[in-house]
Parts: structure tokens; sequence; C-alpha cells
């Protein structure tokens, strides 16, 4: 048989077209070949829908689209760079570590890092805006309770707030050891010193809360008239000395939960010698 048809009818004759068509002619099938080849027709999804597989399902239910995760990737990244970071600060102070220390535990170079942040400043600056953000949220106190005892509770929980950030302590320290012009990390976080940070910076919300407390002890006859800045710097200057010196023992893990509320009964004796109406 010629190659001219391979699939015969019943009387004999070729029912396929030649192997070789014309070139002009579109190559046909014979109806039993069609019909098992048959392929069922695929439909193009509606605007708006996203196929996945056998699925069709609208955008809008769609997990993320590929910007999306490539931004929640880097912003993943930058938060474990910013994480190991502060641990390091913990362990080794704010000049114990390089770059390379950051890099090698989370299985990724330096020159990643620099994808995230500008330099080792640059990381050192955005978690101290971590630490201005929490400090920003301390004295939330309950407005039902009487001032004094606000404040004891207010003071117990600053002790801990800072026992749970050691690196946020260290660099603090840092910051005001640091003469003029020189790297305040702290300071380039909150974009300002202290002092103007309580009035219209990051700090204000914290600076109004302490401000009511201690005017409305004051109208009571329960605390003196005080200076929420003057204030402020007593309680503070007195948790830093006391979880620094003579020793930072209370900085780590296997502190000794006596000695932590020892800090706090000097801390709360401290500001009510300060705030005392007599």
């Amino acid at each position: 048989m010629s190659r001219a048809g391979k699939c015969a009818d019943s009387n004999g004759q070729a029912s396929c077209v030649s192997a070789r068509p014309h070139p002009r002619q579109p190559r046909t099938l014979c109806p039993r070949v069609q019909s098992s080849r048959s392929i069922p027709a695929i439909s193009k999804p509606a605007p708006g829908v996203v196929a996945f597989g056998n699925e069709v399902k609208p955008y809008s239910n769609v997990s993320t689209a590929p910007q999306a995760l490539h931004r929640d990737h880097a912003r993943h990244t930058s938060e474990l760079i910013l994480d190991k970071a502060e641990e390091l600060i913990a362990l080794k102070g704010v000049f114990g570590f390089h770059l390379k220390d950051i890099a090698a535990p989370l299985g990724i170079r330096v020159p990643a890092i620099y994808k995230h942040f500008r330099s080792r400043d640059d990381v050192l600056i955005s978690v101290s805006r971590r630490f201005v953000n929490l400090l920003s949220r301390q004295f939330e106190l309950d407005g039902e309770l009487p001032p004094r005892t606000r404040i004891e509770k207010a003071l117990a929980s600053f002790v801990d707030f800072n026992i749970r950030h050691p690196a946020y302590v260290r660099l603090a320290l840092v910051d005001f050891a640091t003469p003029e012009g020189g790297m305040e990390y702290v300071r380039l976080a909150a974009g300002g010193p202290f002092k103007d940070n309580f009035s219209t910076g990051p700090l204000a919300p914290m600076h109004r809360r302490l401000r009511r407390t201690l005017d409305e002890g004051a109208r009571t006859g329960e605390f003196c008239r005080a200076d929420p800045l003057q204030f402020y710097r007593v309680i503070y200057g007195t948790t830093l000395v006391q979880l620094v010196f003579p020793e930072d023992s209370l900085l780590f893990p296997d502190r000794n939960a006596a000695d932590v509320a020892e800090v706090k009964r000097n801390l709360i004796d401290v500001a009510m010698r300060y705030l005392d109406p007599r």
C-alpha cells in the first residue's frame, strides 16, 4: 500500500488524505481518528479571575500578587535582620559585632543586608526606631485607679519593658554617652532629642499620659507639682543605673526574680520620694 492513505473504508477505498498534502490544503483526519483525538474546549477565564490548576478564582481572593509577595519577603527579611541585630546588641553590646555576625546565622551574605539597609549605622537606627515606638506606649495608665497606684503599676511595667529589651538599654546608654555630633542612634530614630520629642515627637503621647496623671495627683494632694520631663529623667536614670551597675546580669535570661523585684521597689521608692507633697 502506498503512503497515500493508510485508512480505508468498507470498499477498500482510501479515506485519509496523503501524508504529504498539498501545501495550500489543510491536512484533515479521517472520522475515526478525529473521534479518538477529540479535545474538550478550553474556556478562557473571565476578566478579574485567576486560574489555579483546574480551579478558577476571583482575583480578589488570590492570596498575594507577585509584587506583594516580593514586598512581604523583603519586609520579612529586614525584620529578621533587625531581630538578629537586637539579639547581638543585647549579648555583645552596640559595638561588639559586625554585619557578618548578622548575616551568617540567617544564611545570607553581607551584601544582602545592603539591599535593606544602607549601613551598619542604619541597622542600629532601625533597631532604635523599634525602641522609640515601644517606648511611646509606656505609661498607658488605668484612669479608674488612684494616681499613686497608677504610677506604681506603670513604674513596675517600665522595669519589665527595659529588662525584656536589653538591646534598648545598651543603645540608650550609648546615646547618653555620645557627645554632640556623634552617632546618637535613638535621637536619630526619634527625629530629635528626647526633650523635643516629649512635646512634638513620637514620645509626645507618653508625655501627655504622664502629665495627666501627675497633674491629677497634684490636685488630689497625693503628689507635689512636678514637671513630667524632670520626673521621667529621674525614673529613667534610676532604672538604667540599677540594670547595668555594678553589673548587667539583669539583662540576661538567667536573671534572678528577687533582684528584679528589688529594682522595682527601689524605683517606686525614688519616684514617690520625688513626688512627696510634704
